[in-house]
């Protein structure tokens, strides 16, 4: 089996982007726990078939008290991470060359709970 270098590229830049979004989080909710929920995504138009969305998923912070780099929170952060992943960098670049600035489906969602 002959390795694509397209394949690579793709995944060094996903994995990258991932990278990037995964150091927002922590920056902003603290640490993540261990505990990872996988996430699959109805589509709105037919809310029949799920969309799978490559490393989708539901993170989970525990309360951050006192971490220099995160609010002081007392509650569990649960976060979606992958709907803002970009597709592919040509979809970033048609997006931003239409002077759309949001990527993937535009928005994350958080909740709290005590």
């Amino acid at each position: 089996m002959i390795d694509d270098p397209r394949e690579d590229e793709f995944r060094t830049w996903w994995e990258s982007t991932w990278t990037e979004r995964i150091e927002v989080l922590e920056e902003v909710f603290g640490p993540r726990s261990t505990m990872v929920f996988p996430l699959s995504v109805q589509r709105p138009a037919t809310g029949n078939s799920s969309e799978f969305i490559s490393g989708a998923c539901v993170y989970a912070c525990p309360p951050s008290h006192g971490l220099s780099s995160a609010q002081d929170r007392t509650e569990w952060a649960f976060m979606t991470m992958g709907l803002t992943q970009p597709k592919s960098p040509e979809a970033v670049a048609q997006a931003r060359s239409e002077g759309i600035g949001e990527s993937g489906r535009g928005i994350e969602y958080a909740v709290l709970s005590a």
